[in-house]
């Protein structure tokens, strides 16, 4: 009897080992929003950007609760911590709160009153992206200056890599900053599209999703792109989110894939999910939070 049990018992584990693991999603309870763009854990609270404001959790998402006292608009794209401040980029400027969100005031004065759709911070200089460029605060959002102008387009995504900033944008491509953003050189060659909406890095390796070509990597700081879509479908690249040196990609209308060998392939970890359309991912304590388009957000450890 000892000995069936046994053998049952390394049948089942040779079963279980050769199945493919699957990303188990769980949907949280609410937002009503339901439309997520942007996440940020302080270690107390996992706060989220929506169409709909700033919510806030204090217990893993399972409960939201919002809070947009002083923010004089809706849409909230992008989140960072400075100093004492936790700043949020909204379609109307800059906001930074000093009690875990309880009350925001305006960062600045009327320089930055344009949409900041993401924002970066670099021992203690904040940069932020927007619909005309970019700008930067080297005193906690006091005051703005702007060091590199687009005309009508979107500077969708930022990155900072020791002295050189990396610009995603929606029409110029990928620029590029080597002495902390005094001058900027695109860096386009190998790209398929021009339209940048995110950009990570894992190691020396430089990622970008674009909106007709998918996802790209490159191995010399954006000298050269190659595409890097093995076990990708879709090409409409929406979001890059890494930890350590796992990087995940979300495609709009096709999911979120993750890669553990810088990009060579790719395995689909959304087939779970309610919904394909996801606009940013988040990883915090060992979870994964997504925010979807109008299904609300979903999490999975």
């Amino acid at each position: 009897m000892k000995s069936l049990l046994q053998f049952l018992l390394v049948i089942t584990l040779i079963i279980l080992t050769q199945q493919p693991m699957t990303a188990q999603w769980i949907q949280t309870n609410g937002p009503l929003s339901g439309t997520g763009r942007a996440f940020y854990f302080d270690g107390t609270f996992l706060y989220a950007g929506t169409y709909g404001g700033v919510y806030r959790s204090s217990n893993n998402g399972d409960e939201w609760t919002k809070t947009n006292n002083g923010i004089t608009t809706y849409s909230a794209y992008s989140f960072i911590k400075a100093g004492n401040y936790l700043f949020v980029g909204t379609d109307n400027g800059v906001f930074r709160t000093s009690n875990n969100g309880m009350n925001w005031e305006p960062s600045g004065d009327a320089t930055l009153k344009r949409s900041t759709l993401c924002l970066v911070n670099s021992s203690g200089k904040i940069y932020a992206g927007t619909n005309d460029g970019i700008y930067t605060s080297d005193n906690n959002g006091n005051t703005w200056t702007k060091i590199l102008s687009f005309s009508n387009y979107l500077v969708w995504s930022l990155i900072i890599d020791g002295n050189n900033i990396y610009a995603g944008t929606g029409g110029y491509g990928v620029y590029l900053s080597t002495n902390s953003g005094l001058s900027w050189t695109p860096i386009n060659s190998g790209l398929n599209g021009l339209y940048v909406y995110s950009i990570g890095k894992v190691g020396t390796n430089l990622f970008a999703v674009t909106t007709s070509g998918g996802l790209f990597r490159s191995t010399n700081n954006g000298t050269l792109w190659t595409a890097v879509t093995n076990g990708i479908s879709g090409s409409y690249g929406q979001h890059i989110f890494t930890n350590n040196n796992i990087i995940y990609a979300a495609l709009w209308g096709s999911g979120i894939f993750m890669s553990s060998n810088n990009g060579d392939s790719w395995t689909d970890i959304s087939t779970t999910l309610e919904t394909n359309f996801i606009w940013c991912g988040y990883i915090y304590n060992n979870n994964i939070i997504v925010g979807s388009q109008g299904a609300g957000f979903f999490r999975s450890n």
